[in-house]
């Protein structure tokens, strides 16, 4: 697809000699699946001038969270840029706009999540039999009365499967706007449909090469206005 390729390179918001990071478009998988034609991994031979080898996923996002993701040159820099957020020396910020608003301006919330069993099983939660220890940290920046809707910034300290997701439902008891598959009816309190307000908006790490990099991308325009 020639117009997810040209849009892909349009996003390119860092490029150094070990990786690239692009803006990835909100309702664009990671990686192939069931049923999907158009994904960011079928682009990775041929998305820069002149390329000699393939680019490499180093981590992910969910296909409905936009966003900064970073790709990796060789495969030593994979090894290096995985390495780095399993040692958490990658500061990952999101902005993301909730249904409700928090009990607290500012908080923690620690809550160990896993993989739900059964009819569940494409689902995370606390109440999961095995789970893993889970922290993000919450601010609130904006709050709507009118439309009873919170703009938070979330930086997850681990990077567990649908974190955030599970975090604003059950640590906070407010669903994700749009995010249908957890918050069910309660994440789309308006008539209009509307998609999952997530996006990776930050990254700070120091790149393979030595420099320290610090990308930031304004709220994407999908997201529903609140107090700005």
């Amino acid at each position: 697809n020639r117009k997810t390729r040209a849009l892909l390179q349009q996003n390119i918001v860092y490029e150094d000699a070990s990786c690239v990071v692009i803006n990835k478009p909100q309702g664009l998988s990671v990686q192939g699946g069931t049923g999907l034609t158009d994904y960011v991994d079928l682009y990775l031979d041929h998305l820069l001038e002149g390329q000699l080898e393939s680019l490499r996923i180093t981590h992910r996002l969910d296909k409905d969270t936009a966003g900064l993701l970073i790709l990796a040159k060789t495969q030593e820099s994979a090894r290096y840029y995985t390495g780095a957020f399993q040692k958490r020396k990658i500061t990952k910020t999101y902005h993301a706009v909730i249904v409700g608003r928090p009990d607290h301006h500012a908080g923690e919330i620690d809550l160990p999540i896993g993989k739900m069993r059964g009819i569940e099983r494409e689902k995370v939660s606390s109440r999961a039999e095995n789970v893993d220890e889970a922290l993000t940290e919450y601010r609130e920046v904006a709050y709507d009365r009118d439309r009873n809707i919170t703009l938070v910034q979330l930086c997850p300290h681990t990077g567990r499967t649908h974190q955030l997701r599970v975090h604003m439902l059950e640590g906070l008891g407010c669903p994700i706007l749009g995010d249908g598959k957890y918050g069910g009816r309660e994440a789309h309190p308006f008539e209009e449909e509307i998609t999952m307000h997530l996006a990776a908006t930050s990254l700070e790490f120091t790149s393979e090469t030595g420099a320290p990099v610090r990308l930031n991308l304004p709220i994407p325009d999908f997201f529903i206005r609140v107090g700005r």
